[in-house]
């Protein structure tokens, strides 16, 4: 490489470190304002994430339990133990779990706690992401350029839309525009 090329590389380089130099910081309010929103945000989503996972499984759990039950007491009562006293009650009560286990698939069916609990967790690990991009560009200065904070703030804009529009298309909403 011959000493003109060196010169020209050396000048691009400088011509890059100050352009990165002349770059507009963003206010640390906004950097402040920012973290905060991704903090409250995912707090929020991963404390609806951990119901909806519960509510999912208690939901689950109920609809087989009974399930289970009404299956033995209809097995009891053809047992010799159930005859007489036992077999109007063992009768009786398969039947009320076996009413109640279509309101608890129904429940299952309209609330859909798994979907809300798959969705909230995206929308929490989504939001980490830009946390930790966020960090990542405020480590080590406690200024982040202008355009990076701005680009951060539109993912997290990106990610209540899209979240919202996943939401819309689940209860079969027509989409805001």
């Amino acid at each position: 490489m011959g000493a003109d090329q060196s010169v020209v590389s050396q000048e691009e380089s400088l011509i890059s470190v100050a352009g990165a130099e002349a770059q507009e910081q963003a206010p640390p309010e906004r950097i402040k304002f920012l973290r905060q929103k991704l903090m409250d945000n995912m707090e929020d989503y991963d404390w609806d994430a951990r119901r909806s996972m519960r509510r999912a499984f208690q939901i689950r759990m109920i609809i087989v339990i009974l399930g289970a039950l009404t299956t033995l007491l209809l097995g009891l009562q053809s047992n010799k133990w159930a005859e007489g006293l036992y077999e109007p009650y063992m009768s009786a009560a398969a039947l009320v779990f076996s009413a109640i286990i279509p309101i608890f698939a129904a429940w299952d069916a309209f609330y859909d706690h798994r979907w809300q609990w798959i969705q909230k967790t995206v929308t929490h690990r989504t939001l980490a992401a830009i946390l930790y991009d966020l960090e990542y560009e405020a480590s080590g200065s406690s200024t982040v350029p202008k355009t990076t904070l701005d680009a951060l703030y539109k993912r997290l804009r990106s990610t209540f839309d899209e979240t919202n529009r996943a939401w819309q298309d689940k209860r079969n909403m027509p989409a805001e525009k």
